[in-house]
């Protein structure tokens, strides 16, 4: 069945029938946690079954881009049993279809036009997967005309291709002259969609999410460059093409994500001036020059990585200490911020007093830290080991010239990777609490402790290309239950293998030994 005949029955049932309607369709809801239901009538249940039958789902196109494991809802959709109790059918006393959440629905169709109709709709979510859904200009400035209820609109995934450049910068246009005074985000990450944040959220005055990740396709754009930013007007900058007041535009983002776009040019100083802005991805562009100064302390995700950003990293950013994922990598950054002990105070690479004390633990939520490909040199900088150590579960410090570490003080430290630096002396043993730890490519000596073995949890240990040497440790075949990865390759141990690693129902799945001295045989 193709798309029509779908929305024909959807529209069947949820405006004709009087006694149930869903206020939420999602595709990959599960069923309602409510231990009763409201009874259906027969005539609910056919109308539903008949929608189930209209169409049919290939799983072979399913994937995780839409979430893990999806499922149709339908599988529970019996004859003979209460609809209201069907996963993905909300029963209530109001037959408007309110909610729609199409993910990785599988169809090797069009987006309808039909969609438009659904009025009254607050949330339309889509997402295609492997892009198998494919939107077209019209539909889409049909859809944003006619819902003008919407507070969620999601297009994710969902294929662009056909429509050439110029009808995809009709989309911001379409979005410019509506009044969506509802909308609360706007999501159209992977489409090919042409990013003018300008446009396109200036009439969306309660817009407080922008999702636009991986949308450019081969077009480079700049973000804007404003001469002056409050919360009731915007400035362009004299040089600017579009030299004019936009006169008041209410932008109250919490969440913008432009990251995996062609976005080029410097970082504008607007952006870290938002006041509530919350998430801010900008990983994986081609940005330049400086990191700007932090006007803002209410970030709690900041990723930069991946761009060609240089210079010293700003004093400013240590004001966010609302901060749980802070993502620098791949950069060309330098002057690392240094702590001055002696003074309690934070110090840039010239040496540059700050008044922000350092009595307490720096970023104090921090969650995530990826600093790999950063250029740290020598020992790891002083103010790192007062990052988040009650809540530090994520460090990344690979690709760089460390060459020594001699403590690990994060309590709930899960994964580590000091891989590919110049480390050397002993291998250091992370906390208990670890399950990825690689640490390959450096220049470690001497056995494997067998205090290793105190790492119940561990599941990746990577010690692959350095000069380590001796036996393993027996008790290394202890970690068996959970260890799935074990890379020792390019070292100089000999003795035979501890035979526990390969006890009944092992987790180990990758065993990676040559360029050693071992001996014997593997079970």
């Amino acid at each position: 069945m193709g798309w029509f005949s779908w929305l024909y029955y959807m529209l069947l049932f949820f405006f004709i029938s009087s006694s149930v309607s869903s206020s939420s369709i999602p595709l990959s809801s599960a069923p309602s946690p409510f231990p009763s239901f409201p009874s259906c009538h027969i005539d609910d249940s056919k109308a539903l079954l008949q929608f189930k039958n209209s169409f049919s789902i290939d799983y072979t196109l399913a994937n995780d881009y839409c979430g893990p494991d999806v499922r149709s809802p339908t599988i529970s959709w019996e004859s003979g049993t209460d609809c209201c109790g069907w996963s993905g059918v909300t029963c209530n006393d109001i037959t408007d279809l309110l909610h729609l959440d199409i993910d990785d629905a599988n169809f090797a169709r069009d987006i309808p036009l039909e969609l438009s109709y659904l009025s009254k709709l607050q949330t339309l979510e889509v997402c295609g997967g492997n892009q198998q859904l494919r939107l077209n200009t019209s539909t889409f400035e049909r859809i944003v005309t006619n819902l003008t209820n919407l507070q969620i609109l999601a297009f994710d995934f969902v294929d662009m291709s056909r429509d050439n450049p110029a009808s995809l910068m009709n989309f911001s246009s379409s979005l410019n002259i509506l009044q969506l005074c509802s909308l609360r985000e706007l999501s159209l990450s992977y489409t090919n969609f042409s990013i003018d944040v300008l446009d396109l959220t200036r009439n969306l005055k309660s817009l407080d999410g922008l999702y636009l990740s991986n949308c450019s396709g081969q077009r480079t754009t700049t973000l804007p460059k404003i001469d002056s930013y409050n919360s009731t007007q915007i400035s362009l900058s004299p040089h600017s093409s579009k030299n004019k007041s936009l006169g008041p535009v209410h932008w109250n983002f919490e969440y913008l994500l432009l990251d995996d776009n062609l976005l080029n040019g410097t970082i504008p100083n607007w952006l870290f001036a938002l006041p509530s802005l919350k998430h801010l991805r900008l990983r994986n562009n081609k940005f330049t020059g400086h990191i700007p100064e932090f006007l803002t302390t209410s970030l709690i995700e900041l990723s930069l990585g991946d761009n060609k950003l240089n210079g010293s990293i700003p004093i400013s950013i240590f004001q966010l200490v609302n901060l749980t994922s802070l993502d620098l990598s791949s950069n060309s950054l330098s002057g690392f911020p240094q702590i001055d002990l002696s003074l309690n105070t934070l110090s840039s690479h010239n040496s540059i007093s700050s008044k922000h004390s350092t009595n307490h633990s720096i970023f104090p939520n921090l969650e995530c830290l990826r600093l790999s490909h950063t250029k740290i040199e020598g020992n790891i900088p002083e103010w790192i080991f007062k990052v988040g150590r009650d809540s530090l579960t994520y460090l990344n410090l690979s690709h760089n010239f460390l060459t020594h570490i001699d403590r690990f003080p994060w309590k709930n430290l899960q994964y580590l990777d000091l891989h590919s630096n110049i480390l050397h002396g002993h291998l250091p043993i992370p906390p208990p609490s670890i399950k990825v730890f690689s640490i390959s490519h450096n220049q470690l000596i001497g056995e494997v402790p067998s205090l290793i073995c105190n790492l119940s949890s561990l599941e990746v240990l990577d010690l692959a290309n350095n000069s380590l040497s001796g036996k393993l440790p027996p008790c290394i075949g202890n970690l068996s239950d959970n260890l799935s990865v074990l890379a020792l390759r390019m070292n100089k141990f000999h003795g035979t293998i501890p035979t526990k690693l390969f006890a009944k129902k092992n987790m180990l799945r990758n065993l990676n030994l040559n360029g050693n001295e071992f001996e014997g045989s593997l079970p």
